[in-house]
């Protein structure tokens, strides 16, 4: 029978769950808003007074501009979520043994440490050169230099197919965490009998003598 947990171990549990799942709900979100945003955006056809003298395609510009803040919220939580993720897991090998010899305790590991590693290079590298690119984009938009502007926006959609990946490969990542997480707190398999109950053991007192069919 496993045996129960502290109230410690409970509550790391339960942080780490929390902010996975946390994480996990901001990136379906974001993409989520994303794909609504620049759809209702492309319907919209809306020219933008404050970028009138750029002559791009305005709705893009327009959507583009609304999700760039929501992609900042986004990666404000997932560095909180990672964080709180990373040090709970922490606290998990180092004092409650989480068992990393089980399928689900190194899957769960394994995953976090590759949700951690493409967030890493997500913020570190991509995330801060696609938006040095997008600010230059939209000044110089907003200045009517269309062929600088078009320059810096060549060089932010040169970034977006691989962004979109990392982003895709880190939710993947957080799902399996969260998962797997679930799994160990749901505690080891136990095999029982084809109705949920353990199998009786046989009786160690000794057969009566009616029931061996003899006589006293």
């Amino acid at each position: 029978m496993t045996p129960p947990r502290t109230f410690g171990h409970r509550l790391c549990e339960t942080i780490h769950l929390a902010a996975a799942g946390v994480w996990l709900g901001a990136l379906l979100i974001s993409g989520g808003v994303a794909a609504i945003i620049f759809r209702q955006m492309r319907d919209l056809d809306p020219e933008l007074g404050k970028f009138g003298a750029y002559t791009g395609d305005h709705a893009t510009l327009a959507a583009g501009y609304v999700q760039n803040e929501v992609f900042k919220l986004t990666d404000v939580t997932q560095f909180a979520a990672a964080l709180a993720c990373l040090a709970t897991m922490i606290v998990l090998i180092a004092f409650y043994r989480l068992p990393l010899r089980s399928l689900g305790g190194a899957v769960r590991l394994v995953s976090l440490m590759a949700a951690l590693s493409a967030l890493s290079y997500s913020m570190l590298v991509l995330v801060m050169r696609m938006n040095e690119n997008l600010r230059l984009f939209y000044t110089h938009a907003e200045a009517g230099e269309n062929d600088l502007a078009t320059q810096y926006l060549d060089a932010f959609n040169a970034d977006h197919p691989t962004a979109t990946n990392v982003f895709a490969a880190i939710t993947i990542a957080v799902f399996v965490t969260f998962v797997s997480g679930l799994w160990n707190v749901a505690g080891p398999v136990r095999r029982e009998g084809p109705i949920g109950r353990p199998k009786a053991k046989p009786s160690q007192l000794e057969e009566p003598a009616l029931a061996k069919g003899k006589s006293p």
